[in-house]
């Protein structure tokens, strides 16, 4: 994660004006930024960081359903601080508000960008977000 969270900081911190890649892609660094810390625990930076971000994404007007649905959990964790067994129950919710999206050829691109269903999956399973991309990439051969 730190190194993601070096390499990242590289892409959020360019200027709008000499951004080196395409702004929906500068969109999802600062969502993959806000994920490391979140997976990296600095909860010093991370509620102004989600803050920061969601106002950017919602700014463009292009906000995903499946990711209004990501920024609605991360507030309810950020902001409520739930017990571990509240945050399985509620990410399986929002695991199943996801996979319904899914289903819209629209939303569906959101997932292109990062797969937000096998994240949540990993948080349900305690396995790593690596693992489970393997088994679903598997899967589909």
């Amino acid at each position: 994660y730190k190194k993601a969270l070096f390499y990242l900081n590289i892409i959020v911190n360019y200027k709008k004006e000499d951004l080196p890649i395409r702004e929906d892609m500068y969109c999802y660094s600062k969502i993959l930024l806000l994920l490391t810390h979140y997976e990296l625990k600095t909860e010093d930076y991370i509620d102004s960081l989600f803050q920061e971000t969601y106002n950017f994404i919602k700014k463009r007007k292009r906000l995903y359903k499946i990711e209004n649905v990501f920024f609605r959990f991360m507030k309810d964790e950020l902001f409520s601080r739930v017990d571990p067994e509240q945050l399985k129950i509620k990410l399986l919710s929002i695991k199943e508000e996801m996979i319904k999206l899914k289903e819209d050829t629209y939303e569906e691109k959101a997932l292109e960008f990062f797969d937000f269903i096998s994240w949540i999956e990993s948080k349900i399973s305690g396995e790593s977000f690596v693992e489970v991309l393997q088994k679903v990439h598997q899967a589909d051969v």
